[in-house]
Order: C-alpha cells, then structure tokens, then sequence
C-alpha cells in the first residue's frame, strides 16, 4: 500500500527538522571547541539540547549526521593524539563505524556524503579567513584547491546516489544555520557575537 501524501510530508518535516537542529548542535559545540570563552563554552549545554531534538524528530538522521560530522572534523583536525589517547583518524573510523552498525550503510553513506560536501563548500568559502586565522584544518589549505574541489564532487556524487532528498535536506539545513549563527571564531578586533 502507497503512503498518503500527508505521511510523506510529515516524515519530510521531520527529517528536515532533525537535520537543522543537529546542524545547530554541531555549529554550536564547533564553535565552544574552537573557541573556548565563557561565551561559548556555555553553548556546548544548546548543543546537547539541539542534537536531542534532532533525535526526537528523526534518530536515524540525528545519529548519522552527528557521527558524521565528527568524522570529518577530526579526519582534518591538525592534532594528531586526541584526549581520548587516539589518533584523530582512528576517531573518525570508529565514529563511521559505529554509525554504519546502527543505521546502516545508505544512511551513514548518505549523511558523510552530505557533511562532507556542506564541510568541502564551508571551507572554500572561509579559505582566505582562515589562513589569516593561522588555522590548520581546512581542508582547501591542507589539500589544495583541486584535491578539496574533487573531494566535494565525489560526497556530490556519493549522497545524489544514495540519498538525493538527505543530501538536499542537509544543505537546506546548513544555508539556514550558517545564516542563524555566523563563525563566532573571531580575528582580534572583530565584533563579538555570543548565544548566551
């Protein structure tokens, strides 16, 4: 039997939803991780609440987007030794892994394909801030420009294959977050912006 039109817009609306509050949660404990002030260390509080609301619309997607979004932040992180006494990449392996056990390999292909092209684009577009920053690990400045380019088609290419509506829905989801919370890693001299 067919689903009624009003299930799949329910189930869209929910996905959406769990894809731009996990969103919120990442660009919020990236932003405490990535600059430790009071400002946004009491951010990490709003991130754990987003990332439950993310699971409470759609656990699959909450999960699969979060680990993946760890993945590929510490694919690329610069620091070698983690404080959880593992190299960073072996950090990343272990996050995909546990993420394919739980929701399976479309889903988590589907979610890395996704970060890893809204990560790629992110990136582009923050190239020049970030070497003024001195900071290590975007992936344009530690790949190249031609390297991170192909790197962004093939998650295109990768999420179009497995889940067109996952990858549009996260880059819907992204565009609406980076324009609620701009980067709060700040140059000396530029204006503060906090959440708290």
């Amino acid at each position: 039997m067919w689903p009624m039109p009003s299930d799949l817009v329910v189930k869209a609306g929910a996905e959406l939803a769990a894809a731009l509050a996990t969103g919120v949660a990442v660009k919020l404990m990236d932003d405490a991780l990535d600059d430790s002030t009071p400002a946004t260390t009491g951010n990490i509080a709003y991130a754990l609440l987003f990332l439950s609301l993310g699971a409470v619309f759609q656990p699959a997607w909450a999960a699969t987007l979060f680990l993946a979004s760890y993945a590929a932040g510490m694919a690329f992180s610069g620091h070698p030794i983690l404080p959880s006494r593992l190299p960073a990449w072996l950090e990343s392996v272990l996050a995909v892994g546990v993420g394919l056990a739980y929701a399976g390999a479309a889903e988590m292909i589907a979610a890395l394909a996704a970060i890893v092209l809204v990560q790629a684009v992110d990136h582009w577009v923050d190239r020049d801030l970030d070497r003024a920053r001195g900071r290590v690990d975007n992936w344009v400045l530690q790949l190249g420009v031609w390297p991170a380019a192909l790197l962004a088609l093939t998650a295109f290419s990768a999420g179009v294959l497995c889940s067109p509506w996952k990858l549009g829905a996260v880059a819907v989801a992204a565009a609406l977050v980076s324009r609620w919370a701009p980067d709060q890693a700040q140059i000396p001299g530029e204006e503060e912006i906090r959440w708290c």
